[in-house]
């Protein structure tokens, strides 16, 4: 319970931030997941040649 009080409050005074890294996590999860469903196409394709 501790832990979440003090996540929450690091939230609340210091919004801009907590936005910035949940941004930054966000697009780091996009890249790898664009990165792993492109992955079984090229295995497609190498297949068929």
């Amino acid at each position: 319970m501790e832990k979440t009080f003090l996540a929450n409050a690091e939230i609340a005074m210091e919004p801009s931030k907590a936005v910035k890294e949940y941004k930054e996590e966000l697009i780091k999860s996009q890249k790898q997941n664009e990165r792993l469903t492109s992955q079984p196409l090229k295995t497609t394709q190498q297949i068929d040649l």
